[in-house]
Parts: structure tokens; C-alpha cells; sequence
């Protein structure tokens, strides 16, 4: 007859391990659904993709098969992806339409930096960026834009670096940023014929730093106008021969209807040549360093 005792100690040593297989199934069915309830590319090592100017929308967008249109990737790029642009002239807008997420944003870049080349022809507008945020751009060239060179609109998050503009329209910036917050301009470039090249407008915490300006006419460099708590440092502003007796390198002032200025520093920055004022302000609450 068996021993009662060992009869009980192995029902037991069988429940336990029951329990254990029960407590495994059960954290691996949450950890799957955690991994199902997640926001598509949530993951900051997202995928690479990449454009060419002899590419084709019909290929898969790989480094050996790169789409031809800025509008297919934004078809396909979702956050954490990078898009990958490859050396050439392309003659469409890039026009970023999609967003990505804290710690996980969409990428934008140059495979060489200044050697992709993204030309309005006069015709068109050449990096919009609208009510988008956590975007990258790196490395790019934005020329004859029709608009502003680089437009950044009701966004926040945003980061350009080492990006230059020229030849945009008359009257329009090479440098756009407007009612958006935390935006950085890196290592950029630009010169046109505007009212303000780099023209920071009605946005907060905009960082502008390394930046340099041509300012070939009646133009002003640099304006911070209506925005506030923005830092402008190590910035270069170059007045031509042919700047106009209206010409500021360094502007930082509000109008009639926008009622503060505040909070704005600038540090290490060189104003050349300007005919006008190197450094101009018209707000009584900016604050200049």
C-alpha cells in the first residue's frame, strides 16, 4: 500500500508546478498584449528607407532600391523611421506629413550632406512642415522655393541641422518658423531676399545655433519677432556690398499687436558690414546677453 504521506507531498509538488506553467502563460499573454497595444513605430530603431532621383515609387525603398517621391515615403514612413536621401536634384516638395513620437522621430537626412538637393524651380515650395512634430531634417540643400526656403508651421519638436537655403521668392524667408515651440536650427545657412532671412515669428524656445546669413539687400539677418524664451548663439550675420541703409544683422522686437518679447538671450554672435544695426531691438521685455 502506497505511503499516504508521499502520496500528498508528490499532489503537492505536482500544483506547484501547475502554478509555475499557470504564472509564465499568464505574464507571457500580458507582455503580448502590451506589445500588441503598442503605437505603431513606437520603436526608436525604426526602420531605413531611401529616396533617389532615378529610383521608383514600384520598388521596396532599399538602399539598392530607393522610391523615386518624397510622396511615396510619406506614404510609408511612420515614427522612429528614418528616410534616407541619396545623393541628386529633386524637383518636388517635401512635404512632411507625418509625425513622430518622443524618443522615436521621424528622420529626414542627406546620405551626404549638402550633395541632395531639393529645387523649387520657382514654382514650388521646397520643406514644409505643418502642425507636425518630432521630425529630423539633416544635410539637406532647399532652393528656388516659390515660399519660404524652409517652413516650419504650428509644429513643435523640430530640428534642423546643417541645412542650407537660397533663391526663395522675394519677400519670403530662407528660414521660417512660425506659432511652433522647441524648434532647433543647427549649423544652417541662407541667404535671400526678404524681409528676414531667419525669421523667427510668434514662436517660443527656438534655438538657433552655428547659424550663418548672407543679408544681400534691405533684408534683416536674424529676427526673433514675437517670440519668446529663444536663444540665438555663435551666429554669423553678413552684410554684403549691396545691403540696403535698412539692413540689421540682429533684430529682436514686437509690433503693435503682439504684446511680448520676452525672455530672448544672445551670446557670441558677429554682425558684418551691416549698415543699419549689427544688433537692433525694439521690446522693452527682451533681454540681450
Amino acid at each position: 500500500m502506497a505511503n499516504p504521506q508521499k502520496r500528498g507531498s508528490s499532489r503537492l509538488a505536482e500544483c506547484g508546478a501547475r502554478n509555475r506553467i499557470t504564472r509564465f502563460l499568464l505574464v507571457q499573454a500580458v507582455l503580448a498584449l502590451i506589445l500588441v497595444s503598442m503605437p505603431a513605430g513606437g520603436d526608436p530603431a525604426g526602420a531605413t528607407y531611401y529616396v533617389g532621383p532615378d529610383g521608383s515609387d514600384a520598388d521596396n525603398g532599399g538602399a539598392a532600391a530607393p522610391w523615386k517621391s518624397f510622396a511615396k515615403a510619406m506614404g510609408v514612413l511612420k515614427a522612429g523611421d528614418t528616410l534616407i536621401v541619396k545623393n541628386g536634384a529633386y524637383y518636388e516638395t517635401l512635404a512632411v506629413t507625418v509625425s513622430g513620437v518622443p524618443g522615436a522621430p521621424v528622420t529626414i537626412r542627406a546620405e551626404h550632406d549638402g550633395q541632395a538637393v531639393i529645387d523649387g524651380q520657382g514654382a514650388r515650395r521646397t520643406l514644409h512642415i505643418n502642425r507636425k512634430k518630432d521630425i529630423i531634417v539633416e544635410g539637406l540643400v532647399f532652393r528656388n522655393s516659390n515660399y519660404h526656403g524652409v517652413a516650419v508651421q504650428d509644429s513643435r519638436w523640430i530640428k534642423v541641422k546643417r541645412v542650407s537655403t537660397y533663391g526663395s521668392a522675394a519677400s519670403r524667408a530662407g528660414f521660417l518658423i512660425y506659432r511652433s515651440s522647441h524648434v532647433l536650427l543647427e549649423d544652417c545657412a541662407s541667404m535671400g531676399h526678404s524681409d528676414n532671412i531667419y525669421d523667427i515669428y510668434e514662436s517660443d524656445h527656438t534655438t538657433l545655433r552655428r547659424c550663418w546669413v548672407h543679408i544681400p539687400d534691405d533684408s534683416s539677418g536674424i529676427v526673433l519677432y514675437g517670440a519668446d524664451n529663444s536663444i540665438v548663439e555663435n551666429c554669423i550675420a553678413y552684410a554684403g556690398p549691396t545691403s540696403f541703409a535698412g539692413a540689421n544683422g540682429f533684430a529682436v522686437w514686437a509690433a503693435n499687436y503682439i504684446l511680448t518679447t520676452d525672455n530672448n538671450a544672445l551670446y557670441g554672435n558677429v554682425s558684418v558690414n551691416s549698415p543699419s544695426n549689427g544688433f537692433f531691438h525694439a521690446s522693452a521685455t527682451h533681454m540681450i546677453k
